[in-house]
């Protein structure tokens, strides 16, 4: 467990912070006011990174019991959108029968998911241990929609993350910051951090398996392809030759952000290309790193669009494929893509989930 009177050094992107707590420290609110006013300033990012054990912790519970390590797992991967419904996502993950579930977009304490510990939730409610590491410290209410929706409102907390859920003991929890660039400190949602990966190792019958839950950049593929360099070094640095299983995010759009929600730019695209949303490989580097580093993706995941629409009617079609698994020693069978709806068939999530079965290659 940590011990907070030994101050981890913070340094570069690819760094490895091993570390674990029963909760996470919290950032005082007077701090958090101070701060919102300042920002822009990516040197007030870097300090307050720097300065903050909360980035280099993994909040963690295991398993009471756990269970025995077995011969396979059923894997799945969701962002979860801050996780605001919490009770349908319990359910849906409970009927999903999932061994591990990696999960992206999980919020702590923020108004726009109930000042909710998300991930807690759905421990409790699955009866499940996890692992919970912050990206960033959000000083706002979010996105446009959540600032008209939670006008008036202030987070108690404001943390933002991945988070990891599974009834085996997880060991050597970690996170792995990927950039140090600060962009995402600026209106008109601002937040402190960086962007990071949730590092855990389980057994299965034959030995140890890395676990990763990642969610990269939005910005343009250039940037996802360093991402990934640096987490694939990472990780091989983290557990050198051991079976990985990576599921994340990795915004793999073909375009840069400007792009993103211009509907008749895409449907360009889709004239000259009918399959770049779906089949990113050739418009995104980060897949041909990947492939160089032994990783698949071709046999653990469906050819499917992973966006949905919310039931606010956003965002719109056609829809981008940006969630994957990459495997490396593991043989994936069963891949499949579940719909990210409640029982009524309503939306709780702008993304599918994806779910696969691993075994010891």
């Amino acid at each position: 467990m940590h011990d907070p009177s030994q101050r981890l050094i913070w340094s570069t992107i690819g760094d490895i912070a091993e570390g674990s707590c029963a909760e996470l420290p919290i950032v005082p609110a007077e701090t958090r006011h101070a701060l919102r006013p300042l920002a822009g300033d990516p040197s007030v990012n870097d300090r307050f990174v720097a300065e903050q054990d909360l980035f280099r912790l993994v909040e963690l519970r295991q398993p009471a019991p756990a269970a025995p390590p077995p011969e396979a797992l059923r894997l799945g991967y969701w962002n979860l959108e801050r996780c605001k419904y919490p009770a349908a996502t319990a359910r849906l993950l409970g009927r999903s029968a999932l061994d591990v579930a990696l999960l992206g977009e999980m919020d702590l304490g923020c108004a726009r998911s109930g000042q909710a510990h998300t991930t807690r939730v759905l421990a409790d409610a699955l009866g499940v241990g996890y692992a919970y590491g912050a990206e960033f410290l959000e000083l706002a209410l979010g996105d446009k929609r959540e600032r008209v929706w939670h006008a008036g409102q202030e987070n108690t907390v404001g943390y933002y993350g991945n988070a990891l859920l599974t009834r085996l003991a997880l060991r050597r929890p970690a996170m792995i910051t990927l950039d140090d660039s600060g962009i995402w400190f600026e209106e008109p949602t601002p937040r402190l951090g960086r962007q990071m990966v949730l590092v855990a190792t389980v057994d299965l019958a034959g030995g140890p398996v890395t676990l990763a839950s990642a969610h990269f950049d939005s910005e343009v593929p250039r940037l996802r392809a360093a991402n990934m360099e640096t987490l694939l070094d990472a990780l091989e640095r983290y557990a050198p030759g051991q079976p990985v299983a990576l599921g994340g995010d990795f915004n793999t759009k073909t375009v840069d952000f400007r792009h993103m929600n211009d509907v008749a730019f895409k449907q360009r695209l889709l004239e000259r290309d009918p399959d770049r949303l779906l089949r990113p490989e050739r418009y995104e580097p980060l897949f041909a790193i990947a492939a160089g580093r032994g990783y698949d993706w071709e046999g653990c995941n469906v050819v499917a669009h992973t966006a949905r629409q919310r039931p606010d009617g956003e965002p719109n079609a056609p829809f981008f494929r940006n969630d994957f698994f990459f495997l490396k020693g593991l043989v994936a069978s069963a891949p499949a893509q579940i719909a990210a709806v409640d029982e009524d068939g309503v939306a709780i999530s702008d993304h599918e989930m994806l779910a696969v079965t691993v075994r010891l290659s």
